[in-house]
């Protein structure tokens, strides 16, 4: 019986295609094993180096997983406030301890509601809550924030954080949620705005009046480069007046949009040019 080796050449491809298979075999192999570890056992990368609760990278991976699943539970935006304020009068120590001390709390209070907690940037957290829905969202939110304000305290200085936070229950996003993790984001992160801007209140949760909000503005930003083009902003010259003598010494010029026959309120207008970079 002959024996008929392959010539040099097709042995170096035959070889280089086993190899290559395998390769593919240890990388799947690997991606299965990551989906079943516990989070401890997670690459490094996974995790944010100052707190040591995961980062942006783990809490996207986690919520996509959820939008294409079951989509149950909520997610929660939590912002410091006035964080740049502390790092400055108390310094930039205080400060970590701060993120430090909330980074255990939420992440204790997510391990107890089978949730994630993780730094997403500076003193930015997320929070996934797979057990609450939209008629418990509100006292979550609250007993979010009153866990953030417990006092901490650093080198004989005391204070007690406040946060805000925008929240949004996966049942109230719809259709949004097919559109992937960047919407759902944003989606919450109007919400987080929204309380931010509001006196009365340190929470938001995302509901259909907000909704209609959102979509109006995400269809102004649209609209805006197209009213610019056409010449429909207006501008209006508002005078400067020297109160002593009531003489006139200049005016101040004003533009505005008249949007569909309303008027569009000069903060919405600045604040829609400075996203989209029409400022």
């Amino acid at each position: 019986m002959a024996l008929h080796l392959p010539v040099p050449g097709k042995e170096i491809a035959f070889f280089g295609a086993l190899l290559c298979a395998g390769l593919l075999m240890h990388e799947a192999r690997q991606r299965q094993r990551l989906t079943r570890v516990e989070p401890k056992e997670l690459p490094l990368s996974f995790f944010d180096t100052m707190t040591g609760i995961p980062n942006k990278i783990s809490f996207q991976d986690k919520l996509s997983a959820i939008l294409s699943g079951d989509r149950k539970g909520a997610i929660l935006l939590i912002d410091l406030t006035d964080f740049g304020g502390v790092n400055d009068r108390r310094g930039r120590m205080f400060g970590d301890a701060i993120l430090k001390d909330l980074a255990v709390r939420l992440h204790r209070f997510a391990k107890d509601s089978n949730g994630m907690a993780a730094r997403l940037a500076g003193d930015r957290f997320g929070l996934l809550v797979p057990n609450a829905n939209r008629t418990t969202l509100a006292k979550t939110c609250a007993t979010i924030s009153t866990l953030c304000a417990a006092p901490v305290s650093k080198g004989g200085d005391t204070l007690n954080p406040a946060v805000s936070i925008g929240a949004v229950s996966f049942a109230e996003l719809g259709t949004l949620c097919a559109l992937g993790y960047d919407t759902v984001i944003s989606v919450c992160n109007f919400a987080l705005l929204t309380a931010k801007a509001d006196e009365t209140t340190d929470f938001r949760i995302y509901d259909s009046s907000l909704e209609s909000k959102f979509l109006d503005l995400d269809a102004m930003a649209v609209e805006l480069p197209l009213a610019l083009q056409r010449g429909d902003l207006d501008v209006f010259l508002q005078p400067r007046v020297h109160l002593a003598d009531q003489s006139l010494s200049g005016f101040e010029a004003l533009v505005r949009w008249t949007r569909r026959g309303v008027l569009v309120p000069a903060d919405d207008l600045i604040a829609m040019a400075e996203e989209t970079g029409l400022i």
